[in-house]
């Protein structure tokens, strides 16, 4: 898992905490990347064809762990 301290969030970071709130775990496309095992590229053609959701907030994307787990179980 890979997770920052909150103090050492960036400001997009933290507005996606707080869009989701504190108990939803967030990803960036770098760390959904890495917890996928693929590349930055691949997660973005999985948004631009909608086989992974995720929110947008600042120009940046962030995805909650239930997307992740499903691309992961292949249900997406």
């Amino acid at each position: 898992m890979i997770s920052v301290p909150y103090s050492e969030m960036t400001e997009q970071e933290r507005a996606a905490v707080e869009a989701f709130g504190a108990e939803v775990q967030t990803f960036n496309v770098k760390q959904a990347a890495a917890i996928l095992k693929c590349s930055t590229r691949t997660i973005n053609a999985y948004i631009k064809n909608g086989r992974l959701h995720g929110t947008k907030i600042a120009g940046r994307w962030y995805f909650v762990r239930d997307e992740l787990e499903r691309l992961i179980r292949g249900d997406g």
